[in-house]
Protein backbone atom coordinates (compact mmCIF):
# COMPACT_ATOMS: atom_id res chain seq x y z
CA UNK A 1 0.00 0.00 0.00
CA UNK A 2 0.83 3.47 -1.21
CA UNK A 3 2.27 4.67 2.34
CA UNK A 4 0.77 8.30 1.77
CA UNK A 5 -2.74 6.83 1.44
CA UNK A 6 -2.55 4.71 4.59
CA UNK A 7 -4.92 5.36 7.85
CA UNK A 8 -3.47 7.45 10.53
CA UNK A 9 -2.85 4.84 13.74
CA UNK A 10 -2.76 6.35 16.75
CA UNK A 11 -0.37 2.96 17.89
CA UNK A 12 2.33 3.80 15.33
CA UNK A 13 2.63 7.40 16.78
CA UNK A 14 6.80 8.32 16.48
CA UNK A 15 7.54 8.24 20.17
CA UNK A 16 9.30 10.99 22.32
CA UNK A 17 12.19 9.89 24.91
CA UNK A 18 9.60 9.35 27.07
CA UNK A 19 7.45 6.81 25.09
CA UNK A 20 4.18 7.41 23.25
CA UNK A 21 2.05 8.98 25.62
CA UNK A 22 3.73 12.06 25.67
CA UNK A 23 3.94 11.82 21.82
CA UNK A 24 0.45 11.85 22.31
CA UNK A 25 0.13 14.67 24.52
CA UNK A 26 2.48 16.13 22.29
CA UNK A 27 0.44 16.05 19.06
CA UNK A 28 -2.51 17.30 20.88
CA UNK A 29 -0.73 20.54 21.83
CA UNK A 30 0.64 21.33 18.32
CA UNK A 31 -3.14 21.01 17.03
CA UNK A 32 -4.29 22.73 20.03
CA UNK A 33 -1.66 25.56 18.65
CA UNK A 34 -3.30 25.47 15.36
CA UNK A 35 -6.76 25.69 15.75
CA UNK A 36 -7.42 28.98 18.09
CA UNK A 37 -10.25 30.32 18.68
CA UNK A 38 -11.33 33.46 17.49
CA UNK A 39 -10.55 35.58 20.84
CA UNK A 40 -7.26 33.52 21.26
CA UNK A 41 -4.60 35.78 23.29
CA UNK A 42 -1.74 33.09 23.87
CA UNK A 43 -0.92 29.78 23.88
CA UNK A 44 0.92 28.27 26.73
CA UNK A 45 2.35 24.86 26.75
CA UNK A 46 2.90 22.69 30.34
CA UNK A 47 5.34 21.32 30.90
CA UNK A 48 4.28 18.17 33.16
CA UNK A 49 6.71 15.38 34.78
CA UNK A 50 5.53 17.00 37.82
CA UNK A 51 2.16 17.87 37.41
CA UNK A 52 0.62 19.51 34.83
CA UNK A 53 -2.65 20.97 36.72
CA UNK A 54 -5.21 19.58 35.18
CA UNK A 55 -3.94 20.84 31.05
CA UNK A 56 -1.42 19.57 29.21
CA UNK A 57 -1.79 22.90 27.60
CA UNK A 58 -4.34 26.29 27.45
CA UNK A 59 -5.19 29.06 25.47
CA UNK A 60 -5.30 32.89 27.25
CA UNK A 61 -8.15 34.14 25.36
CA UNK A 62 -8.68 38.08 24.84
CA UNK A 63 -12.09 38.37 26.97
CA UNK A 64 -9.92 36.52 29.69
CA UNK A 65 -11.28 33.05 29.62
CA UNK A 66 -9.07 30.06 29.02
CA UNK A 67 -9.44 26.66 26.93
CA UNK A 68 -7.88 23.88 28.62
CA UNK A 69 -6.67 21.07 26.84
CA UNK A 70 -6.00 17.42 28.39
CA UNK A 71 -5.22 14.32 26.43
CA UNK A 72 -5.23 10.41 27.41
CA UNK A 73 -3.15 7.92 25.38
CA UNK A 74 -6.39 5.45 25.35
CA UNK A 75 -6.34 2.87 22.55
CA UNK A 76 -9.46 1.63 23.25
CA UNK A 77 -12.78 2.38 24.41
CA UNK A 78 -12.70 -0.03 27.06
CA UNK A 79 -9.41 0.87 28.27
CA UNK A 80 -10.35 4.37 29.13
CA UNK A 81 -9.80 5.24 32.18
CA UNK A 82 -12.34 7.61 33.44
CA UNK A 83 -11.84 8.31 37.16
CA UNK A 84 -8.27 9.24 35.71
CA UNK A 85 -10.07 11.93 33.58
CA UNK A 86 -12.22 13.05 36.60
CA UNK A 87 -9.12 14.30 38.32
CA UNK A 88 -7.42 15.88 35.78
CA UNK A 89 -10.94 17.74 35.08
CA UNK A 90 -11.06 18.60 39.06
CA UNK A 91 -7.47 19.58 39.27
CA UNK A 92 -7.93 21.90 36.46
CA UNK A 93 -11.04 23.48 37.90
CA UNK A 94 -9.10 24.19 41.06
CA UNK A 95 -6.31 25.39 39.30
CA UNK A 96 -7.89 27.49 36.30
CA UNK A 97 -10.47 29.89 37.40
CA UNK A 98 -10.93 31.61 34.21
CA UNK A 99 -11.67 28.27 32.24
CA UNK A 100 -14.39 28.12 30.38
CA UNK A 101 -13.98 25.26 27.52
CA UNK A 102 -12.08 21.96 28.44
CA UNK A 103 -11.08 19.51 25.34
CA UNK A 104 -10.27 16.05 26.36
CA UNK A 105 -8.02 14.62 23.33
CA UNK A 106 -7.91 10.20 23.77
CA UNK A 107 -6.39 8.16 20.79
CA UNK A 108 -9.77 5.86 20.40
CA UNK A 109 -13.16 6.52 19.46
CA UNK A 110 -15.99 5.59 21.83
CA UNK A 111 -18.06 2.45 21.28
CA UNK A 112 -22.49 2.82 21.29
CA UNK A 113 -24.82 1.07 22.56
CA UNK A 114 -25.07 -2.96 21.72
CA UNK A 115 -26.90 -5.70 22.78
CA UNK A 116 -24.66 -6.93 24.83
CA UNK A 117 -25.71 -4.33 27.63
CA UNK A 118 -23.39 -2.36 29.57
CA UNK A 119 -22.47 1.25 29.51
CA UNK A 120 -21.14 2.35 25.92
CA UNK A 121 -17.90 4.60 25.86
CA UNK A 122 -20.52 7.55 24.82
CA UNK A 123 -23.19 6.67 27.75
CA UNK A 124 -19.96 7.12 29.60
CA UNK A 125 -18.65 10.37 28.38
CA UNK A 126 -22.47 12.09 28.99
CA UNK A 127 -23.06 10.83 32.16
CA UNK A 128 -19.30 12.04 33.01
CA UNK A 129 -19.37 15.63 31.17
CA UNK A 130 -22.93 16.14 32.73
CA UNK A 131 -20.83 15.88 36.11
CA UNK A 132 -18.22 17.85 35.01
CA UNK A 133 -20.36 20.92 34.16
CA UNK A 134 -22.07 20.64 37.69
CA UNK A 135 -18.69 20.71 38.96
CA UNK A 136 -17.72 23.71 36.78
CA UNK A 137 -20.58 25.46 38.30
CA UNK A 138 -20.53 24.88 41.88
CA UNK A 139 -16.60 25.60 41.85
CA UNK A 140 -16.42 28.61 38.93
CA UNK A 141 -19.76 30.04 39.74
CA UNK A 142 -20.34 29.76 35.73
CA UNK A 143 -20.58 27.13 32.78
CA UNK A 144 -17.48 25.43 31.43
CA UNK A 145 -18.00 23.64 27.87
CA UNK A 146 -16.42 20.06 27.94
CA UNK A 147 -15.42 18.54 24.37
CA UNK A 148 -14.15 15.15 22.99
CA UNK A 149 -11.58 14.79 20.58
CA UNK A 150 -11.81 11.27 19.82
CA UNK A 151 -9.14 9.37 17.21
CA UNK A 152 -11.35 10.15 14.08
CA UNK A 153 -11.65 13.95 14.82
CA UNK A 154 -8.21 13.90 15.31
CA UNK A 155 -7.31 11.74 11.98
CA UNK A 156 -9.85 14.33 10.51
CA UNK A 157 -7.64 17.39 11.29
CA UNK A 158 -4.50 15.78 10.90
CA UNK A 159 -5.41 15.22 6.99
CA UNK A 160 -5.99 19.11 6.51
CA UNK A 161 -3.32 19.74 3.85
CA UNK A 162 -1.78 22.55 6.42
CA UNK A 163 -0.97 19.51 9.00
CA UNK A 164 1.56 17.99 6.54
CA UNK A 165 4.36 18.23 8.48
CA UNK A 166 2.65 16.91 11.95
CA UNK A 167 2.09 14.07 9.72
CA UNK A 168 5.27 13.24 8.58
CA UNK A 169 6.68 13.60 11.75
CA UNK A 170 4.54 11.88 13.87
CA UNK A 171 3.43 9.10 11.63
CA UNK A 172 6.35 9.30 8.63
CA UNK A 173 2.94 9.97 6.37
CA UNK A 174 4.03 12.81 3.70
CA UNK A 175 1.67 12.92 1.11
CA UNK A 176 3.49 13.45 -2.32
CA UNK A 177 0.79 14.42 -4.22
CA UNK A 178 0.26 16.77 -7.45
CA UNK A 179 -1.23 19.71 -5.09
CA UNK A 180 1.59 19.21 -2.45
CA UNK A 181 4.52 19.37 -4.94
CA UNK A 182 3.04 22.13 -7.15
CA UNK A 183 1.91 24.42 -3.62
CA UNK A 184 6.10 23.53 -2.72
CA UNK A 185 7.36 24.76 -6.20
CA UNK A 186 4.83 27.98 -6.06
CA UNK A 187 6.51 28.85 -2.89
CA UNK A 188 10.11 27.86 -3.91
CA UNK A 189 9.46 30.26 -7.01
CA UNK A 190 7.49 32.81 -4.68
CA UNK A 191 11.13 32.84 -2.36
CA UNK A 192 13.41 33.40 -5.42
CA UNK A 193 11.16 36.56 -6.72
CA UNK A 194 12.79 38.27 -9.28
CA UNK A 195 15.53 35.76 -9.77
CA UNK A 196 13.60 33.32 -11.35
CA UNK A 197 12.60 33.26 -15.20
CA UNK A 198 10.88 30.44 -16.46
CA UNK A 199 12.31 31.00 -19.47
CA UNK A 200 15.80 30.79 -18.23
CA UNK A 201 15.37 26.80 -17.50
CA UNK A 202 17.86 24.78 -19.63
CA UNK A 203 16.91 21.32 -19.93
CA UNK A 204 19.00 18.24 -19.26
CA UNK A 205 18.88 14.35 -19.36
CA UNK A 206 18.54 13.85 -15.43
CA UNK A 207 15.15 15.32 -15.89
CA UNK A 208 14.22 12.03 -17.83
CA UNK A 209 14.72 10.30 -14.57
CA UNK A 210 11.83 11.34 -12.67
CA UNK A 211 9.62 10.29 -15.72
CA UNK A 212 10.63 6.75 -14.97
CA UNK A 213 10.59 7.08 -11.28
CA UNK A 214 6.80 8.57 -11.40
CA UNK A 215 5.83 6.21 -14.35
CA UNK A 216 4.56 9.09 -16.56
CA UNK A 217 3.01 8.94 -20.08
CA UNK A 218 5.72 10.54 -21.46
CA UNK A 219 8.21 7.52 -20.18
CA UNK A 220 6.15 4.60 -21.08
CA UNK A 221 5.93 6.19 -24.88
CA UNK A 222 9.42 6.61 -25.33
CA UNK A 223 9.24 2.67 -23.52
CA UNK A 224 7.05 1.69 -25.75
CA UNK A 225 8.34 2.62 -28.65
CA UNK A 226 11.64 1.59 -28.39
CA UNK A 227 10.44 -2.11 -27.42
CA UNK A 228 8.30 -1.87 -30.47
CA UNK A 229 11.23 -0.85 -32.98
CA UNK A 230 13.23 -3.95 -30.94
CA UNK A 231 10.71 -6.59 -31.99
CA UNK A 232 10.73 -5.08 -35.85
CA UNK A 233 14.53 -5.09 -35.71
CA UNK A 234 14.55 -8.79 -34.19
CA UNK A 235 11.91 -9.52 -36.58
CA UNK A 236 14.04 -8.15 -39.53
CA UNK A 237 16.93 -10.26 -38.26
CA UNK A 238 15.13 -13.75 -37.66
CA UNK A 239 14.04 -13.46 -41.58
CA UNK A 240 17.50 -12.26 -42.63
CA UNK A 241 19.63 -14.85 -40.70
CA UNK A 242 17.35 -17.51 -42.40
CA UNK A 243 15.80 -18.52 -39.15
CA UNK A 244 12.77 -20.89 -39.77
CA UNK A 245 9.65 -23.13 -38.30
CA UNK A 246 10.55 -23.81 -33.90
CA UNK A 247 13.52 -21.64 -33.76
CA UNK A 248 12.04 -18.35 -35.32
CA UNK A 249 8.73 -19.20 -33.23
CA UNK A 250 11.10 -19.53 -30.29
CA UNK A 251 12.55 -16.08 -30.64
CA UNK A 252 9.66 -14.19 -31.75
CA UNK A 253 7.39 -15.36 -28.62
CA UNK A 254 11.10 -14.26 -26.53
CA UNK A 255 10.72 -10.96 -28.47
CA UNK A 256 7.08 -10.60 -27.27
CA UNK A 257 7.67 -11.57 -23.73
CA UNK A 258 10.13 -8.65 -23.32
CA UNK A 259 7.33 -6.30 -24.77
CA UNK A 260 5.60 -6.91 -22.00
CA UNK A 261 7.59 -4.99 -19.69
CA UNK A 262 5.33 -2.08 -21.08
CA UNK A 263 2.79 -3.80 -18.71
CA UNK A 264 4.32 -2.99 -15.52
CA UNK A 265 4.94 0.13 -16.08
CA UNK A 266 1.57 1.14 -15.73
CA UNK A 267 0.62 4.01 -12.54
CA UNK A 268 0.41 2.64 -9.55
Amino acid sequence: MNKERMPIRFEDILPTARGKDDAFEELVCQLARRHPSEVAAEFRRIHGPGGDGGVEAYWLLADHGEVGYQAKYYLASRDVRWNVIDESVQTALGLHPRLTRYVVAVACDLTDRTARGGKSGWEKWTERKAGWEADARRVLGHDVTFELWPASQLREMLEHPLMTGLRAHWFGILPLTAEWLAERARRAVADLGERYHVEDHVSVGSERLFDVVLRTDAFRQRLRGRLQRARTNAGLHLVGTGHRGEDAANARRAVDAVLEVDSLWAPA
